[in-house]
């Protein structure tokens, strides 16, 4: 029995426009009845990530402000378009913080980069703001400046219409779009260089998906494993954000274990910006070095890498060999001096940003 359109429009107009239960009580009456709808009889559509399920009387109240919003004919018809497909269109959006763009921008595998605030409203983005408004959560007000998003459009199952409980796993390719939005942050680490940090990951619809908000939503968040935020965000420009597509492009193309091999140094490179501790941030970008360019003799190798002039080469062994000593120092005696230690860091950020480039340019690890 196919859904009676016109009874559910003349019985969701009034429940719309009048005050009280009378009318709703009707609504309720009618979905209760029509066999189409038993999927919303509060044991068929389930969300996995927070456990809820959907129920006649949620349905009636989307449909109330659904109404109020487009119309009853819109409404309708987004509940008929619901009902017809398999699959429900989601974006996975993850913040971020570091990072400040004006527009949005496509990056490739799906991911556009936009502002937080071009991101559509829903109730994760509405709790994700709550919390980066208050100053207890020091990670997330730490950049209440100015936010960035990942945003990736993928599907989701509608759900299971056989009535059976059921708990479930997150399908693979969330886990696989999570890695990609990491491998974004990596590569705008390398393009400041700068610190992003991913601030979180939750799941939205668009606005026509009925109860999108309870059924589809995931209301999980983390951080990455190391939170320290020293320092603040850094608005990219037109030309970073091209670098960006071109590099990211270019990363995506590598080899699978030469990506891998690459996210040490880079997640310590971006970990070294980060760090409060200018020991910490001597040690971090000593493993990146290392990682990169090995033992002893890994001044000459870098130097030998980045190429250059003869001056150019000798100042690059030079500072890879003081950073080296400052990341001993750090180890071993636990103090560095602040300002040579600062001016270190700060060069040492740029030569294995270089580096990271080069290698991603070039497709293959330095020999």
């Amino acid at each position: 029995m196919a859904l009676d359109k016109e009874k559910l429009t003349a019985a969701l107009v009034p429940a719309a426009r009048q005050v009280g239960t009378a009318a709703k009580r009707e609504l309720l009456d009618l979905i209760r009845v029509e066999e189409d709808l038993t999927l919303f009889d509060a044991s068929s559509l389930a969300s996995v990530a927070v456990f809820t399920s959907v129920s006649y009387e949620r349905l009636a109240d989307w449909l109330i402000g659904r109404d109020r919003s487009v119309g009853s004919e819109q409404t309708v018809k987004d509940l008929v378009r619901y009902l017809d497909q398999e699959e429900i269109p989601v974006h996975v959006v993850a913040p971020l913080g570091g990072v400040v763009v004006e527009e949005a921008i496509e990056l490739g595998a799906g991911i556009t980069l936009l502002p937080l605030d071009r991101v559509p409203e829903s109730q994760a983005k509405a709790y994700f703001l709550e919390l980066a408004r208050w100053p207890g959560h020091q990670v997330l007000w730490r950049f209440s400046s100015g936010y960035s998003a990942l945003i990736c459009p993928r599907f989701r199952d509608k759900g299971r219409p056989d009535g059976e409980s059921w708990v479930r796993a997150d399908p693979p390719e969330l886990g696989e779009i999570h890695e990609r939005m990491l491998d974004v942050c990596r590569i705008f680490t390398i393009v400041g260089p700068c610190a992003p940090i991913f601030l979180g990951l939750w799941e939205q619809t668009e606005d026509w998906v009925p109860c999108g908000d309870c059924l589809y939503l995931d209301k999980w968040f983390w951080t990455w494993r190391d939170a320290e935020v020293a320092q603040g965000w850094r608005i990219l420009e037109a030309e970073d954000l091209a670098q960006a597509k071109y590099l990211f492009g270019r990363y995506m193309a590598l080899a699978q274990e030469t990506r891998q091999k690459l996210r040490i140094p880079i997640d310590r490179l971006n970990e070294s910006m980060r760090r409060r501790n200018l020991e910490d941030a001597a040690i971090d970008l000593g493993i990146s070095l290392e990682a990169l360019f090995g033992g002893p003799g890994r001044d000459i190798r870098a130097a030998d890498f980045l190429r250059g002039t003869a001056d150019e080469h000798n100042a690059i062994k030079k500072s890879v060999s003081d950073i080296y000593s400052l990341r001993s120092r750090a180890v071993h005696r636990g103090k560095v001096n602040g300002q040579e230690a600062g001016q270190l860091l700060k060069k040492g950020w740029e030569i294995v940003a270089e580096a990271l480039r080069k290698i991603v340019m070039q497709g293959k690890l330095p020999d």
